[in-house]
């Protein structure tokens, strides 16, 4: 027997006089009155009540009023009491003065009206997505329309009821669609007096979506008509379905009630394949995240290789199965608040529920319920088509070295790559065979973490090749566990000095598989930048931040006897090709690093002759020099040779007057004499005018003196500047000498002085080397 369910309203409307207080026009528009509706109302929400087919109100009911004025405006109006049966219930607003009103229940916002004076006609829309609702239907979808002219309204139903009762567990969402694809919700043109429909566009469907209980009745609201193949009925679980069918032709008029029965069945079936290409969707995917990344089907396998290796120690195939039940998974960057959903190849779409916890069928994008809390790149896990699921947002994604500091990620590129341009290749060396091992470390906001390791048994690529720069992966269960760990490959050590390179991690299946790939391998130098010395060990008057000279040629061949020292060659002589320079004070037994421009960092190896790099001061192997003094420090950049010397007892020498005077460090490579015998005869041209330098150079506690001289043949000697010697005879080779004569700053005007002295500076730092005089006197 068809039953009928209605309002029946009757809206008493008083215009008291402390009501008609009229709103100012020329500020808020046409003017208004303030009036009451009276009409009946629920504790909750408007809902059915079944014993009558009643409609009961609520407290927090709004309905929408419209005035018949040449320009009506949409008036929310809300409910000022209810009565104790839930029948009665008092609205109150305001609107404009009119004979006669139209009314919207539930209130929209964007309702209009046209023609208010005449014909008048409501658009409103009666949704495709509702909430299920135990014993009734959704409130905001149930659509009413009601008109008054003498302060008494009547609302008329605008749809229709379709119920049934669940006979099954765990269901997610039950969707009617009319099987001939009539318009079963959406906008809709109604006579507010009659309740008819007019006009209607939209859906072919309407789904109910919640947490349904076994055994309880639900209602669809749908749009009156007649549909001439019946509907389609499809009940979800998570990503599998039945589907059902009332066949025939069904003529549903307003107020009408059509009852489904049970729904039950067993056949389950799923439109998604286990295995099938899924992609991310929606607006919620943040930039440089691309809406369309694919997630990773850690179950399938990679050719015939599965994606994890259960044969590896410490493999996390549990924790991503068997335990949680996962089968997908995808890093992704997130902004908060706008949705996400997930489209399998064969266009079946799923969403998340608000909490993150499972996974549902989605039949229009816009009923997509997950939204990230926070802007932040996420590792989403789930399992389809059950539908468990698991969200947790990302930290930070470190490079994590056995037994050293871990290095974090800088750079997020966005499809779950994340990449470090400066990362040290730290290579162990004897006793612990760990000291090469690394790893990846995923930490979450929750705290929880999880490591990365090797996805082969032996350690390498898919293929048996430890050549290629790039290496599968995947997780590890143990937090102390180093098996599953990586080992540098020989191909990238050369000797003593250490690589850096581009370190690229991928939780991307782009590339068949999560791997990392090392790229932009180099020294720790590149030739030319700027090179700073920092550390405990750099000590006053020097300054931690100090930089070193670089140049690629420090000598003038055509200068007579250029160049180092070569003599007690077995235990002084330096291999060619250093390119930076620095002399510095240190302190015995304390460290001292080096620091690019780049941003990379390094340090002298353990025996003292090489650079590695280095991730933090930790890691320096140096124990430090073993006296206290000025040093010279050279790298060759090209194969990262180091010669360290120790620079002592800095001099004046102007060997025919025998002056031989000791020089002070002052720091930052400067020593200074004060004062210093400058030249004893004016205008006279001879040796006696003639300086240079000379400081020793220790190695092994032997030591040899190392002279510096003219960089400048005398042809185009016009500066100051300096450069290393190889002459032992002090009284040879006069053109290599430096004269007060020919310095561009002093010039002959100063060499008038009789028996001058001078304050004398010798600056070897990276202004280049030079000699300064000042302070002249007699």
């Amino acid at each position: 027997m068809k039953k009928y369910f209605y309002i029946f309203l009757m809206a008493v409307v008083a215009i008291a006089a402390c009501s008609k207080e009229q709103e100012n026009s020329s500020v808020n528009g046409p003017k208004k009155v303030h009036l009451t509706f009276t009409g009946s109302t629920d504790a909750l929400k408007t809902t059915l009540d079944t014993e009558d087919w009643g409609i009961d109100w609520s407290t927090i009911d709004k309905i929408t009023v419209f005035a018949a004025v040449e320009t009506p405006t949409n008036n929310e109006f809300t409910t000022e009491s209810v009565s104790a049966d839930d029948r009665v219930a008092t609205f109150s607003g305001s609107a404009e003065e009119a004979a006669t009103y139209y009314a919207l229940s539930p209130a929209q916002s964007t309702a209009t009206v046209a023609d208010a004076l005449t014909d008048c006609k409501i658009t409103a829309n009666l949704p495709s997505a509702q909430a299920a609702t135990v014993g009734s239907f959704d409130p905001q979808a149930n659509v009413s329309v009601a008109t008054a002219s003498n302060y008494e309204f009547l609302f008329k139903n605008v749809g229709a009821l379709v119920g049934f009762t669940i006979g099954l567990d765990d269901i997610t969402d039950v969707k009617i669609e009319a099987a001939g694809g009539e318009v079963l919700s959406g906008t809709v043109v109604v006579d507010p007096v009659s309740g008819a429909i007019s006009e209607k566009t939209g859906e072919s469907s309407v789904q109910l979506t919640g947490s349904f209980v076994n055994g309880s009745t639900y209602y669809f609201v749908i749009l009156p008509g007649t549909y001439s193949n019946g509907f389609s009925i499809t009940i979800w679980k998570g990503a599998q379905f039945i589907r059902l069918n009332k066949s025939g032709v069904q003529e549903i008029e307003r107020n009408d009630n059509l009852n489904l029965g049970t729904l039950t069945g067993s056949n389950w079936k799923t439109a998604f394949v286990e295995g099938e290409e899924v992609t991310i969707q929606g607006a919620g995917v943040a930039s440089p995240d691309v809406a369309g990344q694919k997630l990773a089907y850690v179950s399938g396998e990679v050719g015939s290789k599965p994606y994890w290796n259960t044969a590896t120690t410490g493999n996390d195939v549990a924790a991503y199965v068997a335990d949680g039940g996962y089968n997908y998974e995808i890093f992704t960057k997130l902004e908060a608040g706008k949705t996400i959903y997930f489209v399998a190849n064969g266009g079946e779409k799923f969403t998340l529920n608000e909490a993150g916890t499972a996974v549902g069928h989605l039949s229009k994008t816009t009923q997509a319920a997950y939204s990230a809390p926070a802007d932040g790149i996420y590792r989403i896990r789930m399992h389809l088509p059950s539908g468990a699921a698991e969200v947790k947002q990302i930290n930070e994604v470190k490079y994590d070295l056995y037994g050293k500091e871990s290095k974090v990620f800088d750079t997020y590129e966005g499809n779950g790559v994340w990449s470090y341009d400066n990362i040290p290749m730290v290579i162990g060396s004897g006793g612990d065979s760990y000291q090469d091992r690394y790893r990846f470390l995923v930490k979450f906001t929750d705290e929880s973490r999880q490591y990365y390791g090797r996805w082969r048994t032996n350690g390498g690529h898919p293929t048996d090749t430890t050549t290629v720069s790039y290496f599968w992966m995947q997780p590890s269960t143990d937090t102390d566990h180093w098996d599953p760990a990586y080992k540098f490959p020989s191909e990238w050590e050369s000797g003593e000095y250490k690589y850096y390179c581009k370190m690229t991690l991928s939780f991307n299946n782009g590339n068949g598989h999560y791997l990392y790939e090392m790229s932009n391998m180099r020294n720790p130098i590149d030739t030319g930048e700027n090179v700073a010395i920092y550390g405990t060990g750099v000590t006053n008057p020097d300054v931690a931040g100090t930089t070193m000279r670089h140049s690629t040629s420090f000598y003038n061949s055509s200068v007579a006897n250029s160049g180092d020292r070569t003599d007690n060659s077995s235990t002084m002589a330096d291999p060619a090709g250093y390119d930076y320079e620095i002399f510095v004070n240190l302190t015995a037994g304390t460290k001292f690093y080096f620091t690019t421009a780049g941003g990379r960092h390094f340090a002298i190896n353990e025996a003292g002759n090489a650079i590695v790099g280095i991730l933090n001061e930790g890691q320096i192997a140096y124990a430090g020099v073993s006296n206290d003094g000025v040093y010279r420090i050279r790298i060759n950049s090209s194969n990262g040779e180091v010669a360290l010397r120790r620079a002592e007892s800095a001099r004046y020498l102007q060997p025919d007057r025998g002056t031989n005077q000791e020089l002070t460090y002052i720091g930052n490579g400067v020593w200074r004499g004060y004062p210093v015998f400058g030249w004893t005869h004016p205008k006279a041209w001879g040796n006696s005018e003639r300086f240079k330098f000379k400081f020793q150079i220790f190695f092994n506690e032997t030591s040899t003196w190392q002279y510096y001289g003219r960089y400048e043949t005398e042809s185009v000697y016009t500066s100051t500047h300096l450069q290393p010697l190889t002459d032992t005879n002090t009284l040879a080779s006069w053109d290599n000498f430096l004269t007060v004569e020919n310095d561009p700053d002093l010039g002959k005007a100063a060499y008038q002085v009789e028996y001058g002295f001078c304050d004398m500076y010798l600056k070897l730092n990276a202004d280049g080397y030079t000699y300064q005089i000042s302070n002249i006197r007699q």
